[in-house]
């Protein structure tokens, strides 16, 4: 494959990595959104769920930084 060709794949392969992580991102955010949302109206009766929503916000972090390290950017912080 010559330079141009090679250079136009890699563009496209780019792009799509980009459509692609802001798609997931997207669907995280709100997932990340609704568990702390979840975690802010639990009674003291509902206390044995808040493990289980932690569990998924440090899950989603996770995959926060592996969307960056996809974007070749810094992950976020915390």
């Amino acid at each position: 494959m010559q330079q141009a060709e090679t250079e136009q794949v890699s563009g496209g392969e780019s792009i799509v990595v980009n459509e692609l992580t802001f798609e997931v991102r997207t669907e995280l955010d709100s997932i990340v959104g609704l568990a702390e949302l979840l975690a802010e109206e639990l009674t003291s009766d509902e206390s044995w769920a808040l493990a289980d929503l932690e569990r998924i916000q440090r899950s989603a972090r996770r995959v926060g930084q592996l969307i960056a390290r996809l974007e070749g950017r810094p992950a976020p912080a915390g």
